[in-house]
Parts: structure tokens; sequence; C-alpha cells
């Protein structure tokens, strides 16, 4: 350019030097030698928002990995690119969403929250109703079973079968996050029981 000053564009980054006769005109002055001339780079980027939802409210969100709050949350001046955003809450597993943020738009996520739960599997050779914590469960079909979603911790479980010959059993039952607690219940030597194997 004529008056020295060059203007470019690259990949989205703004450059301007100096005029190169400034430069030149304070050089002059200065005794001969090895300077350093420092110079500081500005990248201007756009930001956007990240709006963060969930089923339950006060779930705890990270941006990230750094926690920056509670649904529902707004997250201004975000800049662009790819984040990872987790919402998670105690007894629930934690979603985790990939979310690309745009400047000047809102990026929304919706986490549905889902209870951690293990799994109850009740089988007997007899036809019984299942009850847990003396609420009614479900009817436990010979050959079939029963398999029930519940929240960790230990139930109270009474199977009681439908010949009333044969004695109920309770039971006080471990049910473990994600894994399945099988109870298995039988008529051996005349006797119904049910054991955890």
């Amino acid at each position: 350019a004529e008056d020295g000053i060059r203007d470019t564009s690259v990949t989205g980054v703004q450059t301007c030097a100096l005029p190169i006769w400034a430069v030149e005109g304070a050089a002059r002055a200065l005794p001969a030698g090895a300077y350093t001339v420092g110079t500081t780079v500005y990248r201007v980027v756009r930001f956007g928002t990240l709006d963060v939802r969930s089923n339950l409210t006060g779930a705890t969100v990270r941006v990230n990995g750094v926690r920056v709050g509670v649904t529902p949350l707004t997250v201004p001046d975000l800049p662009e690119g790819r984040l990872s955003v987790e919402v998670s809450r105690d007894g629930f597993k934690a979603v985790t969403q990939q979310v690309n943020v745009v400047g000047d738009a809102v990026s929304r996520v919706d986490a549905t929250l889902r209870p951690v739960t293990g799994t109850l599997t009740v089988r007997s050779d007899v036809l019984a109703d299942l009850f847990i914590e003396r609420q009614r469960a479900g009817t436990v079909q010979p050959g079939l079973g029963l398999d029930l979603p519940l929240r960790p911790g230990v139930v109270a479980l009474n199977v009681v079968p439908r010949d009333r010959a044969l004695a109920a059993q309770n039971l006080l039952v471990r049910v473990t996050a994600d894994k399945v607690t099988p109870v298995i219940c039988a008529v051996r030597a005349g006797a119904y029981s049910c054991t955890l194997p």
C-alpha cells in the first residue's frame, strides 16, 4: 500500500501493521544495533449464549468440566466453538452433550435426567403376587418372572404364592445401581422359599 499500511484477513484473524515509514523513522534516531519490536495480536471472535434446561430444576451444569451453575441456566458471552455440557444431580444419571456455540446465537441443551436404578428380577415356579414396601408391584408368572427398575437401596419384598397352602416369603433385598438383583423362588421338598443367588 502507498502509506505502508497493510490490512490482511487470514482465517478470521484481522491484522493491521503500523505504517512502515513510522517504524523506519523511529529507528533512524536510534544508534546502530539490534532491537526487538513488540507486537500485540488481537483476535476478534464472536460470542454466543448457552441456554441449559432440564426436567429437574437445580441440576448442576458443567461446561468443559467447570461448574458454571444450576438449571435453568443461561451462560452468555461464550466464544464460538465446540463445548462439552454435562447436567447432573444426585440420584440421577448424568447427561453429557456436545454443543457447537455459534456467535450471535443461542445454543440450547435440554437434558432429561433419569433416576439411577437397579433391576430387581423375581422368578417363581408357581404363580405369586409381588409386594415391594407393602405396595403391589405385580404378578410373577411361572417361567416368565418379573423385572422391575428400582432405586438403589434396601427394599422389603413380599412374595405371596396364589396357592394358599404355600407360605409367603418376606425378604430384605439390596438393589444396586446399574446391576440386576435376582430373587429365585421355588417349591423345594414341599416348602416354598426364596433365595438370593
